[in-house]
């Protein structure tokens, strides 16, 4: 009872949906006429490209109207029809015969199209279905086609003509009506805001963008590829490392570690990650990967060394940030820091992992910051003018540290603030700032701003909501510049 109750809460589209999939997985049977067997992946690629073939027709908005082919009228019966293109050069139409068999067998059995005699009987036959299918009939041709005059189909010549209607005549002019679509919608006090740092990243980017993604709930379908998903590698990466640093605590109980234990602590990281994780791998996947996290975390504790003496303060911290701070509606950004050390100077340096690529500084330093996700945690860890923030990007052959600081702290890829090498030369103001231009933001976000205005076309670029905002019909150049 409940599955039925629960079917007929289903929309006609998602019942159409859902009978298309079945037939595609119906459809996939004939796979096994081909091969004995196939891996979950080759299914899953056989899978997408039948679903990619299927085209979902919607319904009808005049059910009472059908629009078929001439030749499928036999049979029917209808109050009016309208048949379109009834010229002499179309029906009856030219004898076709079939290039591949032989003349004298065509014309053995009577095969239609064969000659000109059974196409025009063929069209008799039609032509009598349509007098019988409908008590009104309407029949329209071209008096003209690549400049040659054409007479009707000698079909219809019995027939009354009817004079063409004088478009002015039926003609209405129409008041057009104007009005503003990107008016704001404030953010109402019951509303439910998913998102953490990512909604001052889109506000930032697109204030429709961040409309969409976090009061409308609309996403663009993920792609799918074989292996692990690159997310899935971050997250084994970031519980190896949590283990790590919740083992050992200082760079000081990491240098005292021979090589063998360093490799015993982090072959124990790597079965917490997985066994954490929940994730679901088979056994050459599964070792395969751990081959290739063991080499990547030797090569990250290799680097911590590098670093001057520093002890772990805090791992995977979490904070509430309430945004505007100083209006009302608030919405929630909540935070969790991978890791805060202090080092021997007592500057505390706040640390997230980073899997991706390079991300320079410079995004994170513009009014509508493009990268908002550290500055957010700054503001949330309370940070001042003696700590620092960075990303550690714990990447294969590009190990490094990517931050900004008050001083030099004497860690390679966390620049001071001195003004030098296009760094700001007050890091109590890049500080500042970042409080300045996220509560603005999130007061846009608030408001309601929506309108659809990207920052630049580098926030299109990754955007997928081209279908919903119409940005090409702005004018707006979407096409990013390659540097």
């Amino acid at each position: 009872q409940a599955g039925l109750e629960h079917q007929s809460l289903r929309s006609d589209a998602e019942i159409r949906q859902i009978n298309k999939f079945r037939d595609a997985l119906t459809s996939l049977i004939a796979a096994d006429a081909v091969h004995s067997r196939i891996s979950w992946s080759q299914f899953l690629s056989l899978l997408r490209t039948t679903c990619s073939e299927i085209q979902l027709t919607p319904p009808s908005l005049f059910p009472n109207i059908s629009v078929m082919p001439f030749s499928q009228i036999a049979g029917l019966n209808f109050d009016h029809i309208f048949l379109l293109a009834m010229d002499e050069q179309a029906f009856p139409p030219a004898a076709r015969p079939q290039p591949l068999l032989p003349m004298s067998l065509q014309r053995k059995y009577g095969i239609p199209m064969s000659s000109g005699s059974l196409q025009f009987e063929s069209a008799q036959w039609l032509w009598t279905q349509l007098l019988l299918a409908a008590p009104n009939i309407e029949i329209s041709y071209a008096e003209q086609r690549d400049e040659r005059e054409l007479q009707p189909s000698p079909f219809v010549k019995e027939l009354s003509k009817k004079e063409p209607v004088n478009s002015e005549t039926i003609t209405q002019k129409v008041e057009l009506e104007t009005y503003d679509d990107a008016m704001d919608l404030p953010l109402q006090a019951d509303e439910n805001i998913r998102g953490g740092t990512s909604i001052i990243k889109n506000q930032a980017a697109c204030p429709f963008r961040a409309f969409a993604s976090h009061r409308l709930s609309i996403s663009a379908l993920e792609e799918t590829s074989p292996g692990l998903e690159p997310s899935s590698k971050g997250s084994l990466i970031h519980l190896a490392l949590e283990y790590i640093w919740k083992q050992l605590q200082t760079q000081a109980a990491l240098t005292a570690l021979g090589e063998n234990e360093t490799m015993e602590l982090i072959d124990a990281a790597i079965q917490y990650a997985w066994h954490e994780s929940h994730i679901m791998a088979n056994d050459t996947t599964q070792a395969f990967e751990q081959k290739r996290m063991r080499h990547l975390l030797a090569e990250w504790l290799q680097l911590e060394l590098e670093r001057p003496d520093f002890k772990v303060i805090s791992i995977e911290q979490e904070y509430l940030l309430q945004l505007p701070e100083t209006s009302s509606p608030q919405f929630t950004v909540k935070i969790k820091a991978d890791r805060m050390d202090r080092d021997a100077c007592g500057h505390r340096i706040l640390i997230d992992y980073k899997t991706g690529g390079k991300q320079p500084t410079s995004k994170w330093l513009n009014e509508r910051i493009e990268e908002p996700q550290l500055p957010q945690y700054a503001l949330a860890a309370n940070l001042d003018i003696n700590d620092a923030v960075a990303f550690a990007r714990v990447r294969s052959g590009d190990m490094a540290y990517e931050g900004l600081s008050g001083e030099n702290i004497g860690i390679k890829g966390i620049t001071a603030c001195d003004g030098k090498r296009k760094v700001p030369e007050d890091w109590q103001q890049v500080l500042d700032d970042w409080k300045v231009n996220i509560n603005a933001l999130a007061s846009e976000f608030v408001q309601g701003r929506c309108e659809v205005s990207p920052r630049d076309a580098n926030a299109c670029k990754y955007c997928g909501f081209e279908a919903i905002c119409r940005i090409n019909e702005t004018g707006f150049d979407t096409e990013v510049e390659e540097a």
